[in-house]
This record gives C-alpha cells, sequence and structure tokens, in this order.
C-alpha cells in the first residue's frame, strides 16, 4: 500500500513537467533532468540518509542551475546585454518576397563585457582559444561573440562533467 501511495504522489509531482514535454526539442530532455535534480537535492536535505548528503544534495542543485543556464543559453546570450541594435527587414533587389535583415548597433558597451570576463577576453585576442570560427579582432561584437560562445560551451562541459563525476554517486 505505501508503494502504491508513493506511486499517486509520483504521478501528481511529475504531471505538470509531462504534461509540457514534447519530443522535438532537447530543452524538454534538460527540463526533466533539471526537475529530477531539484528532486533529489530536496530529498537528501531533508534526510541525512549518509554522511556526504549536504555536499551530494549541493551538488544536485548545483547541476540543476548549470541545466537551467545551459537551456535559457545564458551565457551564449549574455553579450546582448552590452549592445543595442536596430533590426530592419530590406526587400531583396531582384527577388520579390524576400528580405534581408539588417542589423545596425546603436549603442554597446562591450568593454564592460570584456572586462567581466578579461581572462576570456585575453586568450580569445592572443589566439590562445580557439572558437570553431574566424574572428575579427577589430570588431568588438564579435570578440563578444566569441566570449558568449565560449562561455556557453564552457557551461555545458562543466555541467557534462558533473554529471559525469557524481550522477551514480548521488544515488548511492
Amino acid at each position: 500500500m505505501r508503494q502504491f501511495i508513493q506511486g499517486i504522489r509520483n504521478l501528481i509531482k511529475w504531471f505538470p513537467l509531462v504534461w509540457k514535454d514534447r519530443d522535438w526539442d532537447y530543452s524538454f530532455t534538460y527540463d526533466v533532468l533539471k526537475f529530477k535534480m531539484e528532486q533529489q537535492a530536496k530529498h537528501m536535505s531533508g534526510n541525512s540518509i549518509f554522511v556526504n548528503s549536504p555536499a551530494y544534495a549541493d551538488h544536485a542543485r548545483t547541476i540543476a542551475k548549470l541545466i537551467e543556464c545551459v537551456r535559457e543559453d545564458h551565457y551564449g546570450i549574455e553579450y546582448f546585454n552590452y549592445h543595442e541594435c536596430d533590426w530592419e527587414f530590406n526587400p531583396v533587389e531582384g527577388k520579390p518576397g524576400y528580405t534581408s535583415l539588417d542589423i545596425r548597433v546603436t549603442s554597446e558597451d562591450f568593454d564592460s563585457y570584456f572586462a567581466k570576463y578579461s581572462r576570456v577576453y585575453k586568450q580569445i585576442l592572443a589566439g590562445k582559444i580557439n572558437v570553431g570560427f574566424d574572428i575579427d579582432t577589430n570588431s568588438k561584437k564579435e570578440i563578444a561573440f566569441a566570449i558568449s560562445h565560449y562561455n556557453e560551451n564552457r557551461c555545458k562541459r562543466i555541467l557534462y562533467s558533473m554529471l559525469e563525476h557524481n550522477l551514480e554517486r548521488l544515488w548511492t
């Protein structure tokens, strides 16, 4: 009877997540994993099952936070907070129905962004970090984009490394 009641509680707890789930985007997989990590952290925080429960709860919470950063593309779009743009769609000459997107930077504060990630900024300028595409080092916008791309990939590497090293430990 106890397992039946726990099963009903699980159905109720997971129902909102399952209701919103779709098979066509990886972000829903992150949602499931994040929810599981949050539930596991809550369980370990409330029940000192073993000596390392508080540390494992912290690991689970950190994994959940990293999942949120990856899922929301936090680092990938962070550089947008440091500049303003005007966007304009213009018709393409000789191709009726086609438009091109013209983006014009109206203001920027990339120097603050570079100061925030000064080590990465210096390494990108020195060519020590390969972001997988060519960068015009005279273009602040391209450098900022490269930093954001690098930070997003670094966040993913940390997340996957933490999963690799901690996932099985969280349940033992």
